[in-house]
């Protein structure tokens, strides 16, 4: 496996400086954001001048399915863009979110789902390249809602039956299960054949003020760096290793969080260390 450091938004005016940040911490890739023409530019120059690769492309749209369809032909440009420049750049994935239909069934989510990434799935096998789903459901609104169908086995199961492209995969987040109480080693073994890209954090659980206000607007929580929540992170290492999983596993801490991030890290290499 190799270790990657999600963009940082504190390097938001400087990506030169994310990916000398990667470099110092001995990271070999970083996972971008969507650039433009400008930023590509100067990623593009980072990476000579560092070394450091290109982990993953996010396009990250949450509107590809549903009834608004100028919203969804801008995710379908944002996508194809994220493939372009994916290839570009030589990383092996794009990572995008499935979204979600509130006006249709789950299954019927499902034959949306075929119905909308099928010339996607085709081009990035053409193209060599693989399109992550990441597993956070984006739960929130009244009534309370997933606006992600791709956050938990079932509809996985649904999703990828529907469109049956081996291009299509999973960007396994480890603090997602813990927020939805499951088995984070049991499904990277289960969907070993599905996961393309692995984000490292975790979760740490308010069970205090669950007690307060029950779970009909989400599991109270925070997102924490590895160690620091109700993650397992050696049995998580351990499924890492076991089904020997060669890609790219992505510290992801959001926003400005310098400290967080390096703490991440180092607990990262520490759970990789004591591995046999």
């Amino acid at each position: 496996m190799k270790l990657a450091q999600k963009e940082l938004g504190t390097f938001k005016h400087n990506i030169a400086g994310m990916f000398r940040f990667a470099e110092e911490q001995g990271l070999d890739a970083v996972q971008i954001h969507l650039p433009d023409e400008e930023r590509l530019v100067q990623i593009k120059s980072a990476i000579k001048e560092t070394g450091v690769q290109v982990a993953s492309v996010n396009a990250m749209s949450c509107a590809m399915l549903g009834p608004d369809k100028t919203a969804q032909e801008h995710e379908h440009r944002q996508v194809k863009k994220a493939l372009h420049i994916a290839e570009e750049l030589s990383a092996p994935t794009v990572t995008n979110f499935a979204g979600f239909d509130y006006t249709k069934t789950m299954d019927e989510n499902a034959v949306e789902f075929a119905r909308v990434y099928e010339c996607h799935a085709r081009e990035a096998e053409r193209r060599g390249l693989k399109i992550c789903f990441e597993n956070c459901p984006m739960f929130g609104g009244m009534p309370f809602r997933a606006q992600n169908m791709a956050y938990c086995p079932a509809h996985w199961q649904l999703i990828f039956e529907a469109c049956d492209s081996t291009a299509l995969g999973l960007e396994f987040d480890t603090s997602h299960t813990v927020y939805l109480a499951l088995d984070t080693a049991a499904l990277l073994r289960q969907w070993k054949n599905r996961i393309y890209h692995i984000q490292i954090k975790d979760c740490k659980l308010d069970r205090q003020r669950q007690q307060d206000i029950g779970v009909a607007a989400g599991i109270p929580h925070s997102l924490v760096p590895l160690g620091e929540g109700d993650l397992q992170a050696e049995e998580v290492f351990n499924a890492i290793q076991e089904i020997g999983f060669a890609g790219y596993v992505t510290s992801d801490i959001e926003g400005d969080q310098m400290d967080a991030a390096k703490r991440n890290i180092r607990a990262m290499k520490n759970a990789l260390a004591q591995l046999v």
